[in-house]
């Protein structure tokens, strides 16, 4: 996945309790659907997603381990 730069649709994310961020994401530019990032248990923030540039929508739920946004800016 360190090499996604673009995903045309939707992007989901579901049920990962061992990642800590989403570095393996970091060249991800844009998704031209909906990014949605689910029940990430073990995610602290957004890191990995610095080169995002275009999101057609950025939905984030039930991820209770989030202390910060960084990464997101």
């Amino acid at each position: 996945l360190s090499r996604l730069e673009r995903v045309d649709g939707d992007l989901e994310l579901n049920e990962f309790h061992v990642l800590p961020d989403l570095s393996g994401l970091r060249s991800l530019r844009q998704v031209t659907g909906t990014f949605h990032v689910t029940e990430a248990h073990a995610l602290v923030n957004f890191t990995g997603l610095d080169s995002l540039e275009d999101v057609g929508v950025l939905w984030f739920s039930a991820n209770d381990g989030i202390r910060n946004l960084k990464g997101l800016s």
